[in-house]
């Protein structure tokens, strides 16, 4: 909040500035005397606040938005999921206007531009093909945050279930709240149908015909 904290010391002398009008409330003027301690108080605290750089943050309204949306496209995104995060942008595009801009960055492993800033009217179908072998959303965010404006009121949708796999998404929010940029989640909900995989099959190098043998199969489900 203050640029220079240490000039508050100066606050000590408030009451010596307020003396004459202490002097005068003894005398009898106690109104007159008052108000002059009480303006001569304010004043020093004015003056040394100014000194201390206060700051006070302040918002006002924007004519106009600029928002990313974020899509994870990994492969822990079933197709219903998937279905459900572009309903959320084609949300977006009906409550936005038209002095709006949307944009979309599409991520798994790494980020893609699907649709640059434009108006929400003029974004239309917008492809796939990324590697969804890993899920890193710090770098989505990064590239994201790289298509606002500076003077823009930036704002991020991500829309992901949060499963990251490379960096971390959260050692990146601090330094793009400090850049003004306002960052919104959703998750899709629980998939309809059931998902299992088989990650890894562990057998010998070498078996012989008619051979006995161990294996082992890994499945996630």
């Amino acid at each position: 909040m203050f640029d220079r904290p240490h000039l508050l010391w100066l606050l000590a002398l408030a009451p010596l500035a307020a003396t004459p009008g202490i002097l005068a409330m003894r005398r009898g003027m106690r109104l007159a005397g008052a108000a002059a301690a009480t303006l001569r108080a304010l004043c020093v605290v004015a003056l040394v606040a100014m000194l201390a750089g206060l700051r006070i943050a302040g918002r006002i309204a924007a004519q106009s938005v600029a928002v990313v949306a974020v899509l994870d496209e990994s492969r822990s995104i079933l197709p219903d999921q998937q279905d459900w995060m572009r309903g959320q942008i084609d949300l977006l595009k009906s409550v936005m206007a038209p002095s709006d801009q949307l944009g979309i960055v599409g991520f798994g492993r790494d980020a893609r531009l699907l649709a640059p800033l434009t108006d929400p009217r003029l974004v239309g179908h917008f492809g796939d093909g990324l590697d969804g072998g890993a899920t890193n959303i710090a770098g989505a965010l990064t590239a994201a945050e790289s298509l606002f404006a500076p003077e823009a009121d930036k704002r991020i949708v991500l829309l992901s279930d949060g499963n990251e796999t490379e960096d971390s998404a959260m050692a990146e929010v601090p330094a793009m709240l400090e850049d003004g940029v306002r960052i919104f989640a959703a998750a899709p909900p629980p998939p309809a149908t059931g998902r299992i995989a088989v990650t890894n099959f562990y057998s010998p190098d070498a078996v012989r015909a008619d051979q006995r043998f161990a294996f082992r199969i890994d499945v996630e489900s």
